[in-house]
């Protein structure tokens, strides 16, 4: 479903098995970072930290936590299966408001500007045509030179279009369009009826599909290169072993003013975790101790059970949003 997991330099313990590791390709083509779990005795897993997939009530900004083996179920249904049929049911219900506000004119099954708000050709269908026409033939055009700007690169850059179809419109057409849907969306009669016709499809994971994508409130809008900062400053304060005393300093430093200095770059910040880390002594007990810590908090939210996977994933959401 997606590329093999590619480990960065970030480890944790010089010398032994790496318990935590980070890797941040890009599977699905938005900023994601994977951390791997493991230890003596227990059975690794691995978490995948990503932006929102699919349909969801969460905005971009966003962080979700999912269980890297279940990523998959969230790509497979980042689509509403009633898309098209919504989508048709919602463009009818906006023509026949433009028809009720005299918006928009229709004559024998066809659609028509009214003749003082757009010059030329009145058939609106028409124009849109021509529109998406010149809009398709200039992707095209722009994506052949960009594949041709990126031959012989190492690395080359994924190509981006960002036109759309009022840049390919007569202005006097580009304000009138522009103006339909100012005004449909300001109607709240509108609104309502578009609402009820949509089928509250959410992407949700797991093999029931019935997991929705929970946010990570503490890591809304950050990138990504902070938010594994962060995320590792959260890991090292969560695990500091033994708890410190009054009057004490914790054993292992954190990076501070993440939100007001400018971000170095990544490797370098990797480069000062490590040297942190090998200055630690007890490394390989602190990387432990965080699996402990996780299902013991689990374990208190599921007394008397054993500990599934998703009390464990609930927890460590818990610890990442600093509620414990």
């Amino acid at each position: 479903m997606f590329s093999q997991p590619k480990v960065v330099s970030t480890k944790f313990h010089p010398g032994h098995m790496t318990l935590v590791e980070f890797s941040h390709e890009q599977p699905f083509n938005d900023d994601y970072i994977m951390v791997f779990l493991g230890g003596p005795g227990l059975h690794p897993e691995s978490l995948t930290i990503h932006r929102p997939i699919g349909v969801t009530r969460l905005d971009t900004s966003e962080w979700v936590c999912t269980r890297t083996t279940d990523v998959h179920y969230l790509l497979a249904g980042q689509e509403d299966p009633d898309q098209a049929k919504f989508n048709k049911a919602k463009d009818k219900a906006l023509l026949d408001f433009f028809f009720h506000e005299g918006l928009l004119i229709q004559k024998e099954n066809k659609i028509y500007y009214p003749e003082d708000k757009v010059s030329g050709v009145t058939d609106r269908d028409i124009r849109l045509a021509e529109c998406n026409r010149l809009m398709n033939e200039d992707s095209t055009r722009a994506q052949q030179e960009h594949k041709k700007n990126q031959e012989g690169k190492p690395k080359p850059a994924k190509f981006k279009y960002s036109k759309t179809k009022y840049d390919f419109m007569a202005e006097d057409m580009k304000l009138y369009e522009k103006s339909l849907k100012e005004k449909s969306s300001k109607d709240l009669d509108l609104k309502e009826r578009i609402k009820q016709l949509s089928s509250g499809y959410e992407t949700k994971g797991g093999p029931g599909r019935n997991e929705p994508q929970v946010s990570i409130s503490s890591f809304k809008g950050k990138r990504k290169d902070i938010v594994l900062i962060e995320l590792l400053n959260k890991i090292k304060k969560g695990v500091n072993t033994p708890e410190p005393t009054p009057g004490s300093t914790p054993g292992m430093g954190l990076i501070s003013d993440t939100s007001e200095k400018k971000i170095q770059e990544l490797e370098e910040a990797n480069k000062r975790f490590e040297e942190r880390c090998q200055a630690y002594e007890e490394s390989t007990k602190v990387m432990a101790d965080i699996l402990t810590k996780v299902q013991n908090f689990g374990k208190t939210q599921n007394p008397g059970h054993s500990v599934s996977w998703k009390i464990i994933q609930e927890s460590l959401r818990s610890i990442l949003n600093g509620d414990t």
